[in-house]
């Protein structure tokens, strides 16, 4: 839909989900792989380059040519040896300012971005930003309600360890199940 709109067959689109490294795997998909390879990812990379800049900022980047950028972080290095060239992150905030995700735009040409490119997907990325609010709250909620009902009463002092548990375990079964 994206390429549709902005008229580009060869933009690549992406998101990685940073506000919840836990449930990266089941909403990120990006140049760096799907969420089962986002999570072998040292988490720490998502701390540095363009991604940790983008947390530190938290306003849209544009690169020209990341062949003209320092790419000495490794998620930099490895998007330019995928042979993108044009980066276009967008971070998506919540209500009080927090970094929900970034909705990335990858191109393998120079200077397919601007500050144009940003205002024509306004829009959209308001939608995905409510998207990405109520998927962390159906996951938290899902989480809360498996923990009601599979264990007795807890004390709110060790409650913590239970969410833990009942995350792994959920995250582990199959979704379709």
């Amino acid at each position: 839909i994206i390429r549709s709109f902005l008229k580009d067959p060869g933009l690549i689109v992406g998101a990685v989900l940073l506000s919840n490294i836990e449930m990266m795997s089941f909403f990120s998909w990006s140049m760096l792989g799907d969420g089962q390879e986002m999570v072998k990812i040292p988490r720490e990379y998502f701390h540095q380059g363009i991604y940790g800049r983008l947390q530190k900022e938290l306003r849209p980047i544009v690169i020209g040519d990341l062949n003209e950028e320092d790419c000495s972080a490794p998620l930099d290095r490895r998007i330019r040896d995928m042979g993108m060239r044009s980066l276009l992150f967008i971070p998506l905030l919540d209500g009080e300012g927090k970094l929900l995700s970034t909705f990335e735009l990858f191109h393998p040409e120079p200077y397919r971005f601007s500050q144009l490119t940003i205002q024509k997907l306004a829009d959209i990325t308001d939608t995905f930003t409510l998207g990405t609010q109520r998927y962390i709250q159906q996951m938290n909620d899902e989480i809360n309600l498996f923990v009601q009902q599979e264990f007795t009463s807890i004390h709110p002092s060790v409650q913590w360890k239970f969410t833990e548990i009942s995350k792994k375990y959920l995250w582990a079964t199959n979704p379709d199940e």
